[in-house]
């Protein structure tokens, strides 16, 4: 399914799929990666709220290789303007130099990277990509992913602010609606200071 638009990536050579919890597997693997993404979860499902955890966010930090790199997707949709900056705030615990990202409509992505990201860095990164450029077809024209990128990590900091973290033992999520459209304000309002 969907095999023309993920270039057939069940067929990639080496790759292995293991249809399980990413929690329970992380607890059961030492092995590290460059890459680790969780994507299309919300904290107010069930089955999910475990993603957005202190506890899950160092799980993660153990299984990062060096110079790897975790992306989340964190949706504006359904959350409430605490509960939100909540998991900015306890993702930033454990990955300080996270930057958060924005390309529009209901959602954000936060990265992790080990070492803080500058746009020189990030430059770099488009550069290199420039030798894959399936990498590139993915994530759209490279002199507009810059655009997207709408806080460093010292400007996440400041908006997450202080307060609690969120933890396995006490995280709780209602879905709510009525606060999002004043995140997604507050968000596009970031974006477009952020825009050069």
């Amino acid at each position: 399914m969907y095999a023309e638009e993920n270039r057939h990536v069940l067929q990639y050579p080496g790759l292995r799929v293991h249809v399980e919890d990413a929690r329970n597997f992380l607890l059961q693997t030492d092995r590290t990666y460059d890459v680790i993404t969780t994507d299309a979860t919300h904290p107010s499902n069930a089955s999910s709220w475990t993603l957005f955890t202190t506890e899950f966010y160092r799980q993660v930090d153990r299984h990062l290789a060096s110079g790897g790199v975790f992306l989340q997707w964190v949706p504006l949709h359904s959350m409430s303007v605490v509960d939100y900056l909540s998991v900015l705030r306890t993702f930033q615990s454990v990955f300080p130099n996270a930057t958060l990202w924005y390309t529009g409509g209901s959602h954000t992505l936060l990265l992790a990277t080990l070492e803080r990201l500058t746009d020189a860095g990030l430059e770099g990164m488009l550069q290199a990509a420039h030798d894959n450029p399936a990498v590139l077809q993915d994530l759209g024209e490279p002199e507009q992913i810059p655009r997207y990128w709408i806080m460093n990590s010292e400007q996440l900091r400041e908006f997450a602010g202080q307060g609690e973290l969120v933890r396995d033992n006490d995280a709780f999520f209602l879905p709510i609606n009525a606060e999002t459209q004043e995140l997604i304000q507050i968000i596009q309002l970031a974006a477009v200071r952020a825009s050069p």
